[in-house]
C-alpha cells in the first residue's frame, strides 16, 4: 500500500511530524487524496502547499489552486496538536477533491445565486458539507485502524437547537443506521445534506458574528425571501440526486415558526409559513422569473386573505369572512382601487362599485 512520507513535492514548504504522518497513513482515503494532490502538483495544475505566517486559517484556494497553511486559532500549523492538524488537512483536501464538482455546481446555479439569497447560501454550505463529510470519513478510517480521533470541523457542543450535538457523532450514527439499507450514493448525499444543515449555523473563521448560511447567502448581493422576520435557528435542505437541483429548504425561526420553500428547476416555486401549532399561516407562489404571483394568509387553518399580483403591478385582494361571505378589491398599477365587489355566503354578488 502506498504511504505518505512527508517528502512529496507538495510538502516542500511543510514539515510533518511523525505523529501526523502516522495518522495520515491510517486513512486510505486521505493517502489517496494527498497522492492525487501531489500528482497534480507535478503536473502543474495545483501548487505546493504554502505556509503563511500572516494568513488566517488553513484553506483551499480554488482560484489559485493551493492549500495555504496560515494561523489556525492564532497558532501556526506546526504548533497544532497532530489530531487537529490532520483533521483540518482532511477537511481542506475535501475541498480540493470536490473542486471540479463545486465549479460545475457554481455554473449550474450561477444565475439564481445572484437573485436568490437561499440558493447562494445552500450552494456555499454544500461545499462546506462535502469537506465535512470527507473529514468525517478520514476520521472514521483512522479510528478503525487503531488511531486516535482527529478533529472533525464543524463540531459545536453548544449547538443552539440541540445542545451536545456534534457533527462527527451525527454522521457516524447516520452511517451505521443506514449502510447496506440504501445505495452508497443515496446515503452519501443524505449525509452531506445533514452535515450542511448543521454547518449552515456554524461560524466560518474570519467572519465573527456570521454563520456560513449568512456568509454565503450574502456573497452575491441577493436578498432573503423569508416570510418571518426573525433569526434562523435551524435549517434543513435537500437536492434532487438525479438532477443535482435544489428541491426544498425548511427554516426554523427563533419564534418557533417554520418556513418550507419548494424549488422547481432551481427556481423558488412556493413558500409556506407554519405557526408554532403546526398550522399554515401564509402561502406564497412565485413564477419562473421570481415574481410573486400569490400571497395567501390563514388563521386556524382557514384562508382569510389572498393577494393575486400581476406583472404590471396591478393586483386583486380577496377577504374571506368567517360566515362564508367575501369581498374582492381590484387595484390598478398606480396602487389605487378601481373596483370593489362583495359576495354573500352562497357566492351571489351583492355589490359592485367602480372607482
Amino acid at each position: 500500500m502506498a504511504i505518505i512520507t512527508g517528502k512529496e513535492r507538495m510538502f516542500v514548504n511543510v514539515k510533518l511530524t511523525v505523529l501526523e504522518l502516522e495518522a495520515i497513513n491510517r486513512s486510505p482515503t486521505l493517502v489517496e487524496q494527498l497522492l492525487k494532490y501531489d500528482a497534480d502538483v507535478n503536473y502543474g495544475s495545483v501548487k505546493e502547499m504554502r505556509v503563511s505566517s500572516n494568513g488566517t486559517g488553513i484553506s483551499w484556494d480554488t482560484k489559485e489552486g493551493i492549500i495555504e497553511l496560515g494561523r489556525y486559532g492564532n497558532t501556526t500549523y506546526d504548533q497544532l496538536d497532530p489530531r487537529i492538524f490532520v483533521g483540518v488537512l482532511a477537511h481542506e483536501i475535501g475541498h480540493y477533491i470536490n473542486d471540479a464538482l463545486d465549479k460545475a455546481m457554481d455554473a449550474k446555479f450561477a444565475a439564481k445565486m445572484r437573485d436568490d439569497f437561499d440558493v447562494a447560501a445552500m450552494i456555499g454550505v454544500t461545499k462546506e458539507a462535502e469537506a465535512a463529510y470527507n473529514n468525517w470519513l478520514v476520521a472514521r478510517e483512522i479510528v478503525q485502524s487503531g488511531g486516535q480521533q482527529i478533529t472533525v470541523l464543524g463540531d459545536r457542543p453548544d449547538y443552539v437547537s440541540t445542545p451536545g450535538y456534534d457533527i462527527n457523532g451525527m454522521l457516524t450514527k447516520m452511517y451505521d443506521a443506514n449502510t447496506g439499507k440504501v445505495s452508497a450514493a443515496v446515503l452519501k448525499q443524505a449525509m452531506i445534506e445533514a452535515a450542511g444543515s448543521y454547518v449552515a449555523q456554524a461560524n466560518p473563521g474570519g467572519t465573527p458574528g456570521m454563520t456560513y448560511y449568512q456568509y454565503y447567502g450574502s456573497a452575491y448581493g441577493a436578498t432573503q425571501k423569508h416570510l418571518a422576520q426573525a433569526p434562523i435557528t435551524d435549517l434543513k435542505y435537500s437536492f434532487d440526486l438525479a438532477s443535482g437541483l435544489l428541491k426544498t429548504i425548511t427554516f426554523t425561526f427563533s419564534t418557533g415558526q417554520q418556513q418550507t420553500s419548494q424549488y422547481d428547476g432551481n427556481v423558488l416555486s412556493t413558500a409556506a409559513l407554519y405557526g408554532t401549532n403546526g398550522q399554515m399561516t401564509e402561502y406564497v407562489k412565485f413564477n419562473a422569473s421570481g415574481f410573486k404571483t400569490l400571497d395567501s394568509f390563514y388563521v386556524n387553518g382557514r384562508e382569510t386573505q389572498q393577494y393575486n399580483f400581476n406583472l404590471d403591478k396591478s393586483y386583486t385582494k380577496y377577504d374571506f369572512n368567517i360566515d362564508g361571505s367575501q369581498s374582492a378589491s381590484l387595484y390598478g398599477a398606480n396602487g389605487q382601487m378601481t373596483e370593489y365587489v362583495k359576495f354573500n355566503a352562497s357566492g351571489f354578488k351583492t355589490l359592485d362599485s367602480f372607482y
